[in-house]
């Protein structure tokens, strides 16, 4: 009798040694609960809550220059002669495009280059004299004088016509009007989504922009020379600037209340 009693006693003591541990690691994983809750509350005061909407707006702009390349390229053995040759053919084409209307501060020089000329023959290379060759670029403002312009190149020696591009002197006032078209549409798409999620949406915290404007490249028919200066240049069509469209995409960073 005496034995059960005491098979009884250790069964009870156990028994509570049982209980007060799963107390205590009940305390504890509520602790813990608790420190990772006051932790993941403070990540996320501290963590702006935000969206990003994005969108692009265009302009339409008229251009109001066009961009021709003018070139001379000479060939032979003696530097000095083609060098003087070359020269003179470009001064000329200079003086001629300027009493075409251009303004000196239009002309530019893009190019001067004096380079050796070989043949290759099973292997071998074979001294052909010098290739020299000079480019100009020219603003012409008038598109009415672009046929007359490449026309006096063409008289006066150029052997090389580059494609010629349309530009837009003045972007700034198109670009403003492509950005306010975009922030416009981004702050659209921005109440939409805030509609459809069941956000509000407090102040904008941040604006960034990429402006493009993508140039128009005419090609003319005009064929460049042979060296010989026996090539043709064919009639220059009539020229139809169009529009250039000036685009901008915008990107909004919204605060979330």
């Amino acid at each position: 009798m005496e034995q059960e009693t005491k098979e009884i006693k250790k069964a009870e003591f156990a028994s509570k040694i049982f209980i007060a541990i799963v107390v205590l690691a009940g305390i504890f994983l509520a602790i813990k609960a608790v420190e990772v809750f006051i932790a993941y509350e403070g990540v996320n005061k501290d963590v702006p809550r935000e969206i990003v909407v994005s969108a692009s707006g265009s302009a339409f702009v008229v251009p109001d220059i066009a961009l021709i390349d003018l070139g001379v390229t000479t060939e032979g053995m003696d530097i000095g002669k083609i060098t003087t040759e070359n020269t003179d053919k470009m001064n000329k084409i200079i003086d001629e495009v300027k009493a075409s209307g251009v303004a000196e501060k239009d002309i530019k020089t893009v190019n001067y280059s004096l380079s050796p000329k070989y043949d290759y023959v099973r292997g071998v290379s074979i001294f052909k004299g010098y290739t020299l060759s000079q480019q100009i670029a020219v603003k012409v403002r008038d598109f009415g004088k672009i046929g007359e312009v490449m026309g006096k190149g063409t008289q006066n020696g150029a052997n090389l016509i580059g494609d010629f591009q349309f530009m837009i002197e003045d972007e700034n006032g198109a670009m403003q009007s492509a950005r306010a078209d975009a922030i416009q549409k981004a702050k659209a798409q921005a109440e939409s989504i805030a509609q459809q999620a069941g956000i509000k949406l407090d102040k904008v915290v941040n604006v960034y922009d990429s402006g493009y404007s993508p140039v128009a490249n005419y090609y003319s028919s005009a064929k460049a020379m042979d060296s010989s200066g026996m090539g043709t240049v064919a009639a220059v069509p009539q020229i139809q600037a169009g529009q250039q469209e000036v685009s901008v995409t915008v990107n909004l960073v919204y605060q979330i209340k």
